[in-house]
């Protein structure tokens, strides 16, 4: 720390907030899989900047809704999958795992018109945590 306009106690605060900026810095390379890019304007590399910067806040509400609604329902983890561990805070890339294996396919006839959508039934885990989100099942019919 640098800042030498902080008391001792303000000083402790934010060292020890620290390691979750960090994590969340981390889903930058993990979950979201940000790669090096070559941008040569600068208002591109703002632009895409932002989007990251959104796609970090969607994940933050993501968790931040999801550990809301277990403490409101009483739930003290859920079971995510594929080690089946109990997760009192799971973090987006695991949610967002569960999802990764829906499948969804397009019946077309012909002529291009769309007959039918056939779509991987929700696995109970999915079911829960999109009712924990508030996300209708309806979604992902």
């Amino acid at each position: 720390m640098t800042n030498t306009q902080l008391d001792a106690s303000a000083t402790l605060r934010a060292y020890k907030y620290q390691p979750k900026l960090e994590r969340r810095h981390a889903l930058l390379k993990s979950g979201l899989q940000v790669a090096p890019i070559f941008l040569k304007k600068n208002s591109r590399i703002e632009a895409l900047m932002f989007v990251y910067f959104l796609a970090q806040l969607v994940c933050a509400l993501i968790e931040r809704q999801l550990r809301m609604a277990m403490r409101k329902r009483g739930l003290p983890h859920i079971q995510i999958p594929p080690e089946d561990r109990p997760s009192a805070t799971p973090p987006t890339e695991q949610v967002i795992r569960v999802f990764s294996s829906r499948a969804r396919h397009l019946l077309f006839s012909r002529d291009g018109q769309m007959v039918q959508i056939f779509t991987d039934p929700l696995s109970p885990i999915q079911e829960q945590i999109l009712s924990l989100i508030s996300i209708s099942p309806q979604v992902y019919a």
